[in-house]
């Protein structure tokens, strides 16, 4: 209930970042998803690592609420100064096409890059026991990884002509599962790598907490970084087949049914490998379920 509104709005400014951009449906939701991962790793860090030890939560969740009242500033000022898209050229609105199997695929990425997230942050705990600071680096490391992604995609996105962006996605997909065999073996290395940092003694609370960032971060890369990459190729696929991937409006109407449909996937794997998955299967089958 605390987070509904906050989480509302933020799903809501990334079809508008996309429309604001005027990139077109792949580019313009690598960039917004990649700008929105990166702020998202770097406000974990923040609140968790100065803002909340120094001044505590109180001060913290202040913060935040300045955070998006300059985001909605920002987000005003970029509207302001950004020429509204031409009117379609049709007055009779276009019917949205269906593609059920796209969109099955992006409720399994959903799945997938919360399962892997849900998991990493329990290996996390178990490794280096449970605090904020362990989820604080899981989460960054998650998100920081699924940026990373979807800068990479960038490039591919703007040489690869959009009716070809379905075939691309589904070689992301496939890369994406042969990669978790890379993943999987250094995410289970967590324990034994913390293990051997805090063998003689525990390092600096932020020389502790960043190598555990840039371990999970590693594991993290060859799964979520492609699942980030997939996102991209999934709003332009949908927005070729409700329009044009380079049409502005359907650009922003593609990312928002792609984040409702990833975030209906988000919250089936996170109750999936919470309540089910690894009470039943541990940590291990957990990996090998997502």
């Amino acid at each position: 209930g605390l987070t509904a509104l906050p989480g509302a709005l933020a799903g809501s400014a990334l079809p508008t970042s996309v429309l604001v951009l005027r990139r077109g449906a792949g580019a313009g939701t690598a960039w917004a998803g990649a700008a929105s991962s990166f702020g998202a790793a770097l406000g974990v860090a923040l609140v968790t690592f100065v803002v909340g030890p120094a001044w505590g939560v109180a001060s913290a969740l202040r913060l935040v609420a300045v955070g998006y009242a300059l985001a909605a500033l920002l987000g005003w000022s970029a509207t302001q100064n950004t020429p509204a898209p031409p009117p379609p050229e049709s007055p009779s609105a276009q019917p949205l096409v269906t593609d059920r199997v796209l969109l099955v695929t992006v409720v399994l990425l959903g799945v997938a890059s919360t399962g892997w997230q849900t998991v990493t942050t329990r290996l996390g705990e178990l490794s280096f026991g449970p605090s904020a600071f362990a989820l604080a680096a899981a989460l960054a490391a998650h998100v920081s990884a699924l940026a990373l992604g979807e800068l990479v995609a960038l490039r591919w996105i703007t040489r690869t002509p959009p009716e070809r962006h379905r075939d691309a996605l589904g070689r992301v997909v496939l890369f994406a599962a042969g990669m978790s065999l890379v993943a999987l073996p250094l995410a289970l290395r967590l324990p034994s790598f913390a293990e051997a940092r805090l063998a003689h003694g525990a390092p600096p609370l932020t020389t502790l907490w960043a190598t555990a960032w840039a371990f999970i971060a590693a594991a993290s890369l060859p799964v979520v970084g492609t699942l980030g990459a997939a996102m991209a190729f999934a709003a332009s696929a949908l927005a070729t087949r409700d329009g044009s991937a380079r049409d502005d409006r359907a650009a922003a109407l593609a990312n928002g049914r792609l984040l409702v449909t990833m975030g209906a996937g988000n919250v089936l794997g996170a109750v999936l490998v919470s309540f089910a998955v690894m009470p039943l299967a541990r940590v291990e089958g957990a990996m090998l379920f997502v």
